[in-house]
């Protein structure tokens, strides 16, 4: 089972983690979103972590927009009554588009610090979800500018973030 304690602690779609840690920032890389939505994001996912075990559960997650630049994603596990719900918005870095996600609560109004998350689409239908590492960002930093240097420095490999799951886009039903 992937825990949410994962993703409220060490902070977005990292409620997904299984083990790594996750880096959390009190600031998101821009004070307002840079990046258009991406379409191709929005809908249902069924995900699983990185590296399931056999047993796990799968969690469900779905984006959708939630104003002008600003996605809303809910995360819900398997026989969980309440989902989690985050806002997120993309930052551009590099060439790269990278996600400033954080929870909200009951009342809809922020409750955690950012976290960072890469996201790529191999195929329509296949979503990979990437969180930015508490430890190859350990020593950086937390102003805005300084995050935003590591990610373009460092962001070009695969050490600053760590592989957190692994969707398939959910059908959707037919008429």
């Amino acid at each position: 089972m992937i825990p949410r304690s994962g993703l409220r602690t060490v902070a977005m779609l990292a409620a997904l983690l299984t083990a790594p840690a996750c880096y959390t920032s009190e600031h998101p890389l821009d004070p307002t979103p840079q990046v258009a939505l991406d379409p191709a994001l929005l809908g249902a996912w069924r995900c699983l972590g990185a590296e399931p075990a056999a047993d796990d559960s799968a969690m469900t997650i779905t984006i959708a927009p939630a104003g002008d630049r600003v996605y809303r994603a809910t995360l819900q596990e398997d026989g969980d009554d309440t989902p989690d719900v985050y806002e997120a918005y993309g930052s551009r870095v590099g060439n790269a588009t990278v996600l400033n996600v954080r929870e909200l609560d009951e009342q809809q109004r922020p409750d955690g610090k950012w976290i960072f998350v890469r996201y790529a689409l191999p195929r329509p239908q296949v979503l990979i979800i990437e969180v930015a590492d508490e430890e190859a960002l350990r020593g950086v930093e937390s102003s805005p500018a300084a995050l935003r240097r590591a990610l373009a420095k460092r962001g070009r490999g695969n050490a600053l973030y760590r592989p957190t799951c692994v969707c398939v886009r959910i059908a959707r039903p037919r008429p």
